[in-house]
């Protein structure tokens, strides 16, 4: 029998407990009907009950900390005394009855029981009535409630209650403090229920709060509309008024402890009609919900059954191709030839796409990789193509699979033909730009096909050779490797000793931009070597043979002395690189502080420091800064956010720290990496920020780029955009 495949197991999995929760669901819910209102009212009517009973002492407790603040203020004790400063005892009095919306007047009274001050003129009429003998003193309070409880407002036609408090309680003597509180507000709240009727009755019976809101207050005071003429509660009016606490299926009941109330009844009943069909209506919006979510899950099992294999597919695909070209890339090339025997590997190099890259921008050398790309497409696809396979590599390198047939000769020839075809090709990139073709070729040894990494590593050392020897392609043979090697380093150490000896080791400057001020305010100082030939040489072809050779701390000290002099009438800043490797050579540090000592550019200049992994030993680092900058030198790390440089350095040593360059590669990736380069950009733009350094974006390349690092705040720009290295005067 054949097993079914996971998709269709997890889809019947997902489907099959949906259906079974939906089921069981309905069941449980047909189960739990209307049958069950008597467990509901007797397990939740009285957590019901003690709700509202919250509500009412909480209320209860706002008047009683009203009136005990009113007796302790020194204005009222002070008009006890004396009766002096009546206006001031009216306006407390009238703010303490805004301040609760429940008390309808709050009247001062004297021991004898008259009124004094109310702040209701309705009990102007009062003034020459003792109504003290009408109180009794509430249950372990300093309060005192009317003996009829509560009553009928004449003037509003609302249920309220009478409270005294004295204010000096230890006198026998004392004035009092009288306030009407009014309870319709309270009762409007306490309605609020959609599962149960509210009722307050009195010792008698007699509804003093009904929720039929068609009877009035009136209309209960005057009538005495009792309890056993009620046609729902009438069946339960016996046994609630004889049982301080009642409680029977739907119906609970209960005397209010609250301003010595004891006498009055609470009544709560679960609203049958209302409840039954709001379980209904409840029951019938979960079932539609329940179906709902059901097939949305099914829906939803089916269309994520698929995700692992496209998601399989996108991944499979991001590791086996190159983002930029589309093309099959270096691990792909590895699966391909692993158990094939007869191919050899073409490695193609694209000359000076660093320079292509400084000349016309990451973007623009992009897009030539693309164009590159399509030609070797086109050239492949009009030969034999079962024998070719095109690939791309890391960087500017392609890679092409051969068929080998065994003759060398012809090998060489279709070689050198294929580096003929692409050079002759030109890439527009521009309408008054285009670029000719220059490559290099690397060919694995035909004569010992080996194992695929093998393989690599022979066409990658053949293409190394073939660059320091200058010519088109190498084809590797295991005898050569040492001895071409040797020969490019003999060269360009000489070329180096020349260039030297000769002074032929220049100074270009480029330009940096403030942001602000939009104006050229400061300048980098690049080497160039001259060589032999008369072609202007950067770095990149021979610093690591002068390291090598011993000769970078020589080249670095003539651009150093060069820098200084040519800077030191001209006012204005400029920036030299040094890497953390000079300040290990001897003599270095002293030699720095003397050219900056003689030439007196210490307020201008700038040291862009660049770090390198075989620095571990930072105190070196860290002592060389609080030298220049007790000398004035300015200090700048060179590249952040590269593979050295990190914010743990930058915090630790950020008192020496003026500028902060970030590194091309962050600016090159802004708008292209969903945002991640944007994002650490940012972020070390509010670390310098807090810590007060510049910060300086390199490789600016074009407007957007500009307008990007502008809206991020960065202060100063360096790039093809701003201006171009040359050798020139600056201004």
């Amino acid at each position: 029998m054949k097993r079914l495949s996971y998709k269709t197991t997890f889809i019947l999995f997902v489907a099959v407990s949906a259906i079974i929760f939906f089921v069981a669901t309905i069941v449980l819910l047909k189960i739990f009907d209307k049958t069950d209102v008597a467990y509901i009212s007797q397990i939740n009517i009285e957590k019901k009950y003690e709700e509202k009973l919250k509500t009412l002492e909480e209320h209860y407790n706002t008047i009683d900390s009203s009136l005990k603040y009113l007796i302790s203020i020194d204005e009222i004790k002070e008009f006890y005394k004396n009766n002096q400063n009546k206006y001031i005892i009216s306006k407390l009095l009238n703010a303490t009855k805004n301040s609760v919306p429940s008390i309808y007047n709050l009247s001062y009274v004297s021991f004898d029981g008259y009124y004094k001050i109310s702040t209701d003129t309705n009990y102007n009429e009062l003034q020459h009535q003792n109504i003290l003998g009408d109180f009794i003193a509430i249950d372990s309070t300093p309060l005192f409630i009317h003996k009829d409880g509560i009553m009928l407002n004449p003037y509003t036609n609302n249920p309220y209650v009478k409270l005294l408090i004295a204010i000096n309680p230890q006198l026998f003597n004392s004035d009092y403090l009288v306030v009407d509180v009014e309870l319709a507000i309270l009762f409007n709240q306490l309605q609020m229920s959609m599962l149960y009727d509210f009722y307050i009755i009195n010792n008698s019976g007699e509804f003093i709060l009904h929720p039929n809101q068609n009877l009035t207050y009136k209309e209960m005071f005057d009538n005495k509309i009792s309890i056993f003429e009620d046609s729902v509660l009438s069946k339960y009016s016996s046994d609630i008024i004889k049982n301080k606490k009642y409680i029977f299926k739907e119906v609970f009941s209960s005397e209010l402890p609250i301003f010595s109330l004891k006498n009055h009844k609470m009544i709560l009943k679960l609203k049958y009609n209302t409840l039954s069909q709001e379980r209904v209506e409840v029951t019938d919006f979960i079932i539609i919900v329940l179906a709902f979510f059901t097939i949305l899950i099914i829906v939803a099992s089916i269309y994520f059954s698929k995700k692992p294999d496209n998601l399989l597919k996108e991944v499979k695909y991001q590791l086996f191709n190159d983002p930029t070209t589309n093309l099959p890339n270096k691990a792909q090339l590895i699966e391909d030839l692993e158990d094939n025997s007869t191919k050899i590997i073409i490695l193609i190099e694209v000359d000076n796409f660093k320079e292509i890259n400084n000349v016309y921008g990451y973007d623009m050398a992009d897009e030539m990789l693309k164009k590159y790309a399509m030609i070797l497409k086109q050239l492949l696809s009009s030969r034999d193509s079962d024998n070719y396979k095109l690939y791309k590599m890391p960087s500017n390198v392609f890679a092409i699979t051969y068929t080998y047939n065994k003759n060398y000769s012809q090998l060489k020839t279709t070689v050198s033909e294929l580096h003929r075809l692409i050079e002759k090709e030109t890439i527009s990139c521009g309408e008054r730009c285009a670029v000719h073709l220059s490559v290099t070729l690397g060919v694995s040894d035909p004569r010992h096909i080996h194992h695929i990494k093998e393989e690599l590593i022979e066409a990658e050392l053949a293409l190394t050779m073939a660059k320091f020897n200058n010519k088109k392609f190498v084809i590797y043979h295991k005898h050569s490797t040492i001895q071409e090697e040797s020969e490019n380093a003999l060269y360009w150490t000489k070329e180096i000793k020349t260039a030297i000896s000769q002074d032929r080791i220049m100074t270009f400057f480029q330009p940096i931009l403030n942001n602000k001020t939009k104006k050229i305010e400061k300048y980098e100082v690049l080497m160039r070597l001259l060589d032999s030939k008369g072609n202007i040489v950067t770095p990149y072809k021979f610093m690591e043979i002068a390291k090598v050779s011993k000769q970078y701390i020589d080249l670095t000290k003539i651009i150093i002395h060069k820098a200084f002099s040519f800077f030191e009438k001209r006012d204005v800043e400029f920036s030299i690189n040094i890497s953390t490797l000079d300040l290990f050579e001897d003599d270095f540090i002293a030699y720095l502080k003397d050219e900056i000592r003689y030439y007196n550019i210490q307020n201008k200049l700038v040291i862009e420091l660049i770090e390198s992994e075989k620095v571990h030993d930072y105190s070196v680092v860290e002592t060389f800064m609080k030298d220049m900058k007790s000398l004035g030198v300015k200090i700048a790390i060179d590249d952040f956010g590269s593979g050295y440089s990190n914010f743990e350095h930058i915090v630790n040593l950020h008192e020496f720290i003026d500028y902060v360059k970030i590194d091309g590669s962050l600016i090159k990736n802004i708008g292209s990496d969903d945002n991640k380069s944007l994002a650490i950009l940012k972020t070390i733009k509010v670390l310098c920020e807090q810590l007060n350094i510049k910060t300086i974006a390199e490789f600016i390349d074009n407007d957007q780029k500009l307008e990007c690092i502008n809206d991020v705040g960065i202060d100063f720009s360096q790039g093809y955009l701003i201006g171009k290295p040359m050798g020139m005067t600056v201004n």
